[in-house]
């Protein structure tokens, strides 16, 4: 995000809380989430992934295995 780059640290944290509001987080993005959040130091986005991880798992790890099983085939 161009406000952390520029040390807007209010305007990142405003930023990064609207997008967190208006996210639709799903088993099929979540990951693709989390590597975003990673990438641009957005701690907030990465914890809540993260905990939408950790409470569906099951779910996310079969995408992720049938997707593998895609590659395989």
């Amino acid at each position: 995000m161009a406000s952390g780059k520029y040390g807007f640290t209010g305007l990142k944290l405003e930023a990064e809380s609207w997008y967190i509001k208006n996210l639709e987080l799903t088993s099929d993005n979540a990951i693709d989430e989390l590597l975003y959040a990673d990438s641009i130091h957005c701690i907030i986005l990465k914890k809540t992934v993260t905990e939408f991880i950790m409470k569906n798992g099951d779910a996310i790890m079969h995408l992720l295995t049938q997707d593998y099983q895609k590659l395989l085939n």
